[in-house]
């Protein structure tokens, strides 16, 4: 498997991940020191350690995640992914976001940072 190919292949088995809602799986994904970005707006959170209770805490929101991966662009460590996630929340509320998502992976294939570019605006108009 080429180093592109890998790179893909990660962030495939994060997407699965999430699909599950198993963040067990989506955080062995990750490098001790990664790097998230939730939202265009908002600071980074650094650390698998805060990554993690972050996922925990959406996760605890989300009765099923779905993501409609339409493109995917790898190139040496980046990823990138334009996809359309559909959140069912426990509360019934129902949300579709396109979405625009970079990864950027080490040597070793594990997840070092992802940002993800969305419409704030669109969320809350549905939520």
């Amino acid at each position: 498997m080429g180093a592109m190919q890998q790179q893909s292949e990660a962030v495939h088995q994060m997407i699965q991940a999430w699909r599950r809602l198993d963040l067990e799986a989506a955080m062995s994904l990750l490098a001790e020191d990664a790097v998230f970005l939730p939202d265009p707006g908002g600071e980074p959170v650094r650390g698998r350690e805060a990554i993690g209770a972050l996922w925990t805490y959406y996760m605890g929101l989300f009765a099923s995640y779905e993501c409609e991966v339409h493109h995917i662009l790898a190139s040496d460590r980046l990823v990138l992914v334009e996809k359309t996630e559909r959140i069912a929340r426990v509360d019934g509320q129902h949300v579709v976001l396109p979405v625009a998502s970079a990864y950027e992976l080490d040597g070793s294939g594990r997840i070092i940072a992802w940002r993800d570019y969305w419409d704030p605006s669109m969320a809350m108009a549905q939520g």
